[in-house]
């Protein structure tokens, strides 16, 4: 009987202790900007400062828009950032931190070191305590994330030039053709 009242101890702490340990294997902190998290099953997360980071999991993907964080993860886990194209892996224990704004960019490896991969396909290791910058010219190269049309003030070929008369007068040019050919005796009837 005390077997089992010790296994079933030993459980009941399992139970309690097992989903704090999952989750805990990334931490996140002093977040500016908007942080997405994308998780290996390809669920999509976004959080603000002051949001709670505790369901973030090792293998995630962190992207930070216009804001820095730093990322912290324990022994055996993976963490995966980006930061306008440039992608970096690390692997616990480890400390990351990441700046990202619309043009420009760092990461910085503050525990162990970081694999980033470049848009151009290069690769390179970023040893405890290195930075890599990531600068106007670098984010230029950074891949479209989506396809789509050029948009801009665009013109049709057949479309009448602009003038300065006004719609009730244009309406009226236009309508006056119509109610011509109604004084007609031989024009068809609409």
């Amino acid at each position: 009987m005390k077997r089992l009242q010790t296994l079933l101890s030993i459980f009941a702490a399992c139970l309690l202790l097992l989903p704090s340990v999952a989750t805990a294997a990334v931490t996140v902190s002093d977040l500016s900007g908007t942080l997405v998290v994308t998780t290996l099953d390809g669920d999509i997360n976004l959080y603000e400062p002051g949001d709670n980071f505790s369901g973030i999991s090792s293998n995630s993907l962190l992207e930070v828009f216009d804001g820095s964080l730093k990322v912290s993860i324990e022994e055996g886990d993976t963490i995966q950032i980006s930061c306008l194209g440039h992608e970096g892996t690390s692997l616990g224990p480890a400390a990351i931190e990441l700046m990202c704004e619309e043009t420009t960019g760092k990461i910085r490896a503050v525990k162990n070191s970081v694999n980033i991969s470049k848009p151009d396909g290069e690769s390179l290791l970023l040893e405890e305590g290195g930075e890599f910058l990531i600068g106007a010219d670098e984010a230029a190269e950074a891949p479209a994330t989506a396809q789509g049309r050029r948009i801009g003030l665009e013109r049709a070929l057949d479309a009448p030039a602009v003038d300065g008369t006004s719609i009730d007068q244009r309406n009226q040019q236009l309508l006056q053709p119509i109610a011509d050919s109604e004084d007609q005796p031989n024009s068809p009837s609409l």
